[in-house]
């Protein structure tokens, strides 16, 4: 089975994320057990390594943003005094899946995801996938021909990651979903742009860092690569990345079939149990996470940003 690296570090010094993101592409995830930091130290942190993902400073009033840490977003079961969830994807089962599965390829910016445990709920588990070990050990004639396509990428929400029942939009989830679907515009200073634009786009069934999420030093033509086909329910068409020739969905199913059965195997799976302070970091592009059902009282901080403040050796 796959382990993160774990690092002991004291990640009140923004040095030592420094350190940890600098092996991200190799480590592809890192687990740093008793953080215990504050809300401003992680933002500290995140920010001396990239650019975050805020919608506040984008200039959209989110539900689920901190209101006194923008760039912090909650995950939790928690509610407001309206029975409203305050926190992304606060009950059901997420499958798996990686940062900006929906969003238009050009918007999906983040390369980081860092998850900090404040409550860690009953028995919920977080599982990560070691994409970028799964690429390397594919059949070279796997790689090649998985490399000569991409595929086309749409939010479906009856094949989503998670339940958008009538429940759960009552509860407060129909502003989550209107995000998904590209119906949330901002009202504020920035005007009514969309968050993030989610609307359909190509994406590389093989993956390498975009030059738009890491600094000016790093090798992007030598970086790392990984299986990336996302959530399952985004995929609607292939099309062959030279030719522009287009297959559908039951034509390209022999080497989905091959990708997944080779990608989902335990051995490049590791199911984290939260501990109160724990800090996991992530690389969006060479891993995916999914999460069980939430029982008890859950709360992580999610902080997404990509690698373009990263400092070299």
């Amino acid at each position: 089975m796959f382990k993160p690296v774990e690092y002991n570090l004291d990640m009140r010094d923004p040095n030592n994320w420094h350190e940890v993101c600098r092996n991200q592409p190799k480590d592809v995830i890192a687990y740093i057990p008793g953080a215990n930091l504050h809300e401003q130290e992680l933002l500290d942190g995140a920010t001396s390594i990239g650019k975050l993902y805020s919608p506040r400073n984008a200039g959209f009033d989110v539900y689920f943003e901190h209101k006194d840490y923008p760039g912090i977003s909650r995950v939790t079961n928690e509610k407001d005094a309206d029975g409203k969830f305050v926190g992304l994807f606060p009950e059901s089962e997420l499958g798996w899946h990686n940062n900006g599965n929906w969003r238009h390829w050009k918007h999906v910016i983040e390369s980081c995801i860092a998850f900090y445990c404040v409550k860690p709920g009953e028995q919920v588990v977080t599982s990560y996938l070691n994409s970028h070990q799964a690429y390397v050990d594919l059949p070279q004639e796997l790689k090649d021909t998985a490399d000569k396509y991409e595929y086309w990428a749409q939010f479906d929400k009856d094949n989503s990651i998670y339940q958008f029942d009538d429940d759960s939009l009552n509860k407060g989830m129909d502003e989550l979903l209107a995000i998904f679907e590209g119906n949330l515009k901002s009202t504020g200073r920035k005007g009514k742009n969309e968050l993030n634009p989610v609307r359909g786009s190509w994406k590389p069934l093989i993956v390498q860092h975009p030059f738009r999420t890491i600094p000016g030093w790093w090798d992007q033509e030598n970086s790392p690569r990984a299986i990336y086909t996302g959530h399952f329910g985004v995929m609607r068409k292939l099309r062959n990345k030279e030719t522009g020739e287009e297959i559908t969905l039951q034509e390209a199913k022999p080497l989905l079939d091959a990708l997944h059965k080779h990608l989902f195997q335990p051995k490049y799976m590791y199911h984290h149990h939260w501990k109160t302070g724990d800090l996991i970091i992530n690389d969006q592009f060479m891993s995916y996470h999914a999460r069980n059902a939430v029982k008890g009282d859950r709360l992580l901080y999610r902080i997404a940003f990509n690698y373009k403040y990263l400092k070299p050796e």
